[in-house]
């Protein structure tokens, strides 16, 4: 959620508004779909759920990525944001990995 809230201070000065939207949406979903699948009550439904929070922080950095490569925003963090989804990812996947060990 922190990751979230980072990037979501940042969404409203990215241009054009469909890349901020993309970016406000796939760290949303991040959270979302952890807390979701968090309610279903197996560890598979659980999984599946965190394969799409991973996918949604692989999309995040690659917008991150992509807007850093304009050059246009050097004002935001976007180094430590690019980092913390590659970690956040990183982490959603350990965890996948524990509840799931024949993936």
């Amino acid at each position: 959620m922190k990751l979230a809230t980072d990037v979501l201070a940042i969404v409203d000065e990215i241009r054009p508004y469909r890349l901020g939207e993309q970016l406000a949406g796939s760290c949303i979903s991040i959270s979302s779909n952890i807390a979701e699948g968090a309610d279903r009550g197996t560890d598979k439904e659980f999984c599946r759920f965190l394969q799409f929070s991973s996918g949604s922080a692989a999309e995040l950095e690659t917008q991150l990525t992509l807007v850093k490569n304009t050059g246009k925003y050097n004002q935001f963090p976007l180094d430590y944001l690019i980092q913390e989804s590659y970690e956040v990812n990183s982490m959603i996947r350990s965890f996948m990995k524990k509840l799931s060990p024949q993936q």
